[in-house]
């Protein structure tokens, strides 16, 4: 299955209990059951001696083509000329590794090794096939270390400079030197080493980094070898980036994630302020199978993906639209092994003249085969509804018959905008079929010629014909109407979304039948959402009441602002995590908001994603979140309560100084509630806090609270912040479900607590049930069994422990009934 990146629903509500849609594709469950468009010319076998990557030469004055091979012994020269008859003409001695990494500039190689400690070998291939070869090594102090080993390289051709990754060096970022002007002998001339680059690739002084512990590629402007530039940087599909290739036009990056089951990936560079990703495609699908290396090669004015994958060989993609991923060929160097894991075949050489191929299989040896580039036939459009002509997300097109070769380019699922793309290697005429749920299937006979696009927009029709879907929001109170209430109906790929009238109504026109969630919501009052919901023609108005309440989980907008000097604001969406890999893999940007709510959103500090460093809050300034106002005069005892997140580490040599302030205001008077620093407890948590208004502020009708976050500076440390689940309650009334504060024989002690109290006093048979201060049930028991929701406590008898360490703390609720008899109920604190 190529593109499940494509289901993309409007991010505005990622529903908590939204319902599992599963997709099954009944497709082989291997391509690689034969080798297409490659065929094997002859095969090197180096006995026990492990290969890592490979590169290749051709000599300028004879004309003959080298493959060079990474050995665990040192750089194995191989005369591939005649890719019949292969044969190696020198072994270049070196340290004793499994990792070893060559590229080439004119007639020099360049060899990197993570093992020994000789830094960069350089190789004159000039002589070939005359030896020995001439040798060097650069091994230059830089930052007071001397450089000894280097995971990776590349080089900017353009430029003639070389750029080593991953060394011994600082923080095993880029180092770069001049190798044009004496290519024996480089000269350094910076480093960009802000964190560790595992891998990269460079073309006229633009480079991208591969942050693999990140999970992000960086684009670095690096004309200035020594002050580079950071000019966009984008997550890749695994988040384990560990190399790049740009397209010819260098519009497109193509990445690869070294991981189980992941994925070549395109993502469209040609605007670095919008970087999107384009399409992704795996070797393998449902194998698990782990991608290393891809390199792009333009043949005919197209360009092509040739790729390794570690237990699958190598592939070939057609690339030229690289939105639109097909494999048109491939080559399996170890046919029994398949899945997951990292071993077999570590590289793929595809770029000499004749058009050869060498693959590096760690355990197999060389591969020296002959390929054959064909285009893909394309079949590419738009599905829509039928009646209502809104484009649909969600539907899977699949060629079907006769079975294309790559099943991993043949399906595909539509994008947020119904859109699709799948491919086949051979032209022909095929059977493609077309299908959603809660939507009649089409099927069609579609043919495809190579290298071209054949256009098929499908519109699919409900099961249900559309019907006008109504209901009304009123004040559960006064049952008058609710005005401006927003309403949000969703399900896997349909979204409707409307608000109130005066009276309110609501009316969504042309809906179609199928099972939604359902959020409503106003400020002042407490959201409601319901998962599950059938709808259809003969379903009855909604009719829902909203309990007034000063509550916000961020499901709406409602109308909190964002100020500040920092570019880095505030913002009100589904939070995408960062990890500080340098500070044990903390979570620094939360990866989720508080659960138990309406939906996925929080505010959180510039939810951009990518490395730990790339959008928390930078110096200088600081970005300010305000809520709307409100008012708890009427409430006896009023308490603020929410969730907030800080993150505060070091970056660097920078140490954390940096704080989030949270003040709370009546319109006149603005006060500290609490001021987070490293040292606070919950650094990098969504913690629960509560306080009584009237300890600092006299209660007004023009409340709000405010958040400051900021980085400190100078140098800037990695800050974030977030807020969640907003709520202004009054602990004095029985504000939840009507809890009145009758006398029983029943004594809950000790209150407050940790989290653990003893009920005594039980009648039998009676219900015991706990509540949050937004009136969820987090417990219920009854005599004969226990019924859990949120904790796991003890059965119910006489006297129980109830655990409820699991909450968070704050104010809950307990009432005890025998029947439709309210025994006895009352207040719990968790301290």
């Amino acid at each position: 299955m190529k593109k499940l990146k494509k289901i993309q629903t409007d991010k505005r509500h990622g529903f908590k209990r939204m319902l599992s849609v599963c997709i099954c594709f009944n497709l082989f469950a291997s391509a690689f059951s034969q080798n297409l468009n490659v065929t094997l010319a002859d095969q090197l076998t180096y006995g026990a001696t492990a290969l890592s990557n490979i590169c290749g030469w051709k000599s300028p004055i004879d004309g003959k083509e080298y493959a060079l091979v990474g050995a665990a012994n040192g750089l194995s020269v191989v005369d591939i000329t005649n890719p019949a008859n292969v044969f190696q003409v020198t072994l270049v001695s070196g340290p004793n590794c499994t990792w070893r990494e060559i590229k080439t500039l004119g007639n020099y190689a360049y060899v990197t090794t993570e093992c020994g400690t000789i830094g960069l070998q350089i190789v004159d291939l000039t002589n070939l096939p005359a030896t020995p070869l001439p040798v060097a090594t650069w091994a230059p102090t830089i930052s007071s270390t001397v450089l000894k080993t280097i995971h990776a390289l590349h080089i900017d051709e353009a430029k003639g400079k070389i750029y080593l990754f991953g060394s011994n060096i600082a923080n095993q970022g880029a180092l770069i030197a001049d190798i044009q002007t004496t290519p024996m002998a480089p000269i350094y001339l910076g480093k960009y080493d802000n964190r560790y680059i595992h891998d990269g690739y460079i073309r006229n002084d633009t480079m991208y980094a591969c942050h693999i512990y990140e999970g992000d590629c960086e684009v670095v402007n690096v004309a200035n070898p020594a002050a580079g530039v950071s000019i966009g940087d984008f997550a890749t599909p695994n988040n384990f980036a560990h190399n790049a290739w740009l397209s010819a036009d260098s519009k497109t990056c193509f990445t690869t994630d070294e991981v189980n089951d992941s994925y070549l990936a395109a993502f469209d560079v040609s605007a670095l302020g919008n970087i999107t990703e384009l399409d992704r495609i795996q070797s393998n699908p449902g194998s698990n199978s782990v991608v290393h290396n891809t390199h792009i090669i333009n043949v005919g004015g197209n360009d092509f993906a040739v790729t390794s994958w570690y237990k699958d060989g190598f592939t070939i993609v057609d690339a030229g639209r690289p939105d639109n991923l097909v494999q048109v060929g491939n080559y399996d160097t170890a046919p029994t092994a398949s899945g997951s894991g990292m071993s077999n075949d570590w590289g793929v050489y595809p770029f000499f003249p004749s058009g050869t191929i060498v693959a590096s299989d760690m355990a197999n040896g060389l591969f020296v085969c002959s390929p054959t580039y064909v285009r893909a036939s394309y079949l590419e459009g738009v599905v829509t509804d039928c009646i209502t002509g809104n484009l649909l997300s969600g539907a899977l097109v699949q060629i079907v018959n006769p079975p294309a070769y790559s099943v991993n380019s043949s399906s595909d699922i539509t994008d947020g905008q119904g859109k699709y793309g799948v491919g086949v290697v051979t032209a022909g005429t095929y059977t493609v079929t077309v299908s959603k749920q809660a939507y009649i299937s089409q099927t069609f006979t579609v043919s495809v010629t190579s290298g071209n696009v054949t256009a098929l927009n499908v519109q699919l029709c409900s099961l249900t014909p559309p019907f006008n879907y109504t209901g009304n929001v009123f004040d559960n109170p006064t049952t008058n109407g609710v005005n401006g209430a927003f309403v949000h109906i969703q399900d896997s790929s349909l979204i409707w979304d409307t608000i109130t009238d005066a009276s309110g109504n609501f009316t969504i026109p042309n809906m179609l039948g199928g099972t939604y969630d359902i959020l409503i919501g106003q400020w002042g009052y407490i959201t409601k959402c319901f998962s599950g919901i059938n709808l259809n023609s003969s379903s009855g108005p909604l009719s829902v009441g909203l309990d007034p309440g000063i509550y916000d989980d961020f499901s709406f907008d409602f109308g909190w602002t964002v100020s500040g000097l920092a570019a880095n604001a505030w913002e009100r969406s589904i939070p995408v995590g960062t990890y500080d890999a340098a500070n044990g893999g903390a979570t620094a940007n939360p990866d989720a908001d508080v659960q138990n709510d309406c939906s996925d959103e929080a505010f959180v500090t510039d939810n951009g994603g990518g490395a730990v460093s790339d959008h928390d809050v930078d110096p200088p300034g600081y970005t300010i979140l305000t809520s709307p106002t409100f008012n708890p005069t009427a409430y006896t005892d009023a308490y603020v309560s929410y969730y907030r997140w800080f993150y505060d580490a070091k970056l660097n040599a920078n140490q954390p100084n940096d704080t989030m302030n949270i003040y709370i205001t009546n319109g006149s008077t603005t006060v500290l509630l609490e001021r987070m620093i490293k040292s606070t407890v919950g650094n990098g948590t969504w913690l629960h806090k509560t306080f009584k208004i009237s300890t600092f502020v006299t209660p007004s009708a023009n409340m709000q609270i405010i958040l400051s976050t900021s980085d400190a500076g100078p140098g800037g440390t990695i800050v974030e912040g977030g807020l969640d689940k907003f709520f202004v309650y009054d602990s004095a009334a029985s504000a939840v479900n009507n809890l009145a504060a009758e006398n029983g024989n029943v004594t809950v002690y000790p209150n407050p607590s940790n989290g653990r109290f003893t009920v005594y006093g039980l009648q039998s048979p009676v219900e015991f049930s706990v509540y949050n201060v937004m009136g969820e049930k987090v417990v219920e028991l009854m005599s004969a069994k226990v019924k859990k929701l949120n904790s796991i406590p003890q059965q119910l008898n006489n006297s129980i422990t109830l655990d409820l360490t699991s909450q968070p703390s704050g104010m809950y609720f307990y009432k005890i009934t025998s029947g439709k008899e309210i025994i006895s109920s009352g207040k719990l604190m968790i301290e």
